[in-house]
């Protein structure tokens, strides 16, 4: 997904490392300052008659940084995160 240069000028994204994903939310209450550094994850939709378990989730990165006028995240993708982690 394309990002517009004048949104993201003093941080351009490097597709090695970030991603921008969709995030839908309440416009009134949503507030996401103090998001960054969480996690995003995959939930998966489940029936009322199903368990929901931790496991069928995936982390999909870090957030750190939103779109609010385009309903967008900007995230750090798992994977540098890993290697950052293993290599220190």
């Amino acid at each position: 997904m394309a990002i517009p240069k004048s949104l993201d000028q003093l941080n351009p994204l490097n597709p090695d490392i970030d991603f921008i994903t969709d995030y839908f939310h309440d416009k009134e209450t949503w507030d996401p300052k103090g998001m960054s550094g969480g996690g995003a994850w995959t939930i998966p939709k489940i029936r009322d008659s199903e368990l929901w378990s931790p496991d069928q989730t995936q982390i999909l990165g870090i957030q750190s940084g939103f779109y609010r006028s385009r309903n967008l995240l900007r995230l750090t993708r798992t994977e540098c995160l890993v290697k950052l982690l293993l290599d220190n």
